[in-house]
């Protein structure tokens, strides 16, 4: 596993994804009030970072991108908490908030985008679900459930060829996935729950098949893999321990494994045994 201890520190969990290409990281920073970052470039040893100084989270963010148009959600650290979604239609340095909605949640929500849809999900007050979707860029949901299903963290998103995938810790701790290709509807089946526990969602993402991270109860790293996405095997456990949930994305076809550790510092590792992705020509800074 090749991995890097990135400089940052960070409260809850990160976010990954790429950005025309380039991996992108996003997390809430330690510093006070509590700022959300990101990051991008291919030398990962020294990325770019924007500090949003106009908004602050107690949680993790959320990061999704299509193309050079990405996304940012998180929840404010105002009181009750409302969920915020901002864009940039030009890489990650600019992001502008264009939706400041009613929903509230104390903890971070999940993104994913695909097919010209954004998806948001995040754990309301009650410890309900809720899955929301737009198609037009995240200005509004007009698409929204609130499922019969709780959890008292916050979930994660995954959408590939169609179908979209919630995944979730249940009360009982254990892990849940769940999808629809009723994008409109929302109305989520074919649930799986694993045997696997933790207090936070796993991560899910696809290169040939289906990857599974999560932290487990001992605070170590777990992985599993499916080519379905309802039965997974292969249980590996990773020699690493993190405070909050693992993010996952695939960058230059490599599966990459985000986490913060018991140190709250940001590291990122390859999850087969190839490198990671490095390239000084993209995004490289001094």
């Amino acid at each position: 596993m090749d991995r890097i201890e990135l400089r940052e520190y960070a409260f809850g969990a990160p976010a990954l994804s790429t950005i025309d290409g380039v991996p992108a990281i996003a997390w809430t920073g330690t510093d006070q009030p509590s700022h959300l970052n990101v990051a991008s470039g291919g030398d990962l040893s020294r990325l770019a970072k924007v500090t949003l100084f106009d908004e602050t989270s107690r949680v993790g963010p959320a990061l999704a991108a299509n193309g050079s148009s990405s996304f940012l959600a998180w929840t404010g650290s105002d009181n009750p908490g409302h969920l915020n979604v901002a864009s940039t239609a030009d890489g990650w340095g600019g992001y502008a908030k264009h939706t400041a909605g009613v929903e509230t949640s104390r903890l971070g929500p999940a993104l994913a985008c695909g097919d010209g849809w954004l998806f948001l999900a995040w754990t309301g007050g009650d410890s309900r679900l809720t899955v929301a979707a737009s198609n037009d860029g995240g200005g509004s949901f007009p698409y929204m459930m609130t499922l019969d299903e709780h959890s008292g963290a916050g979930p994660s998103l995954a959408f590939h060829d169609g179908t979209l995938y919630l995944l979730w810790a249940g009360t009982d701790l254990r892990l849940n996935v769940a999808s629809t290709r009723d994008l409109q509807g929302l109305t989520l089946g074919a649930k799986v729950t694993l045997d696997e526990r933790s207090r936070f969602a796993p991560a899910m993402t696809m290169t040939d098949r289906w990857l599974l991270v999560w932290t487990r109860m001992d605070a170590r790293l777990g992985a599993m893999e499916s080519v379905d996405a309802r039965m997974f095997s292969g249980l590996q456990m990773l020699d690493e321990t993190a405070i909050a949930g693992p993010a996952l994305a695939v960058w230059q076809d490599v599966p990459v494994v985000a986490w913060t550790g018991t140190d709250r510092q940001l590291t990122l590792a390859s999850l087969t045994e190839a490198p990671l992705p490095t390239d000084a020509g993209v995004g490289y800074v001094t």
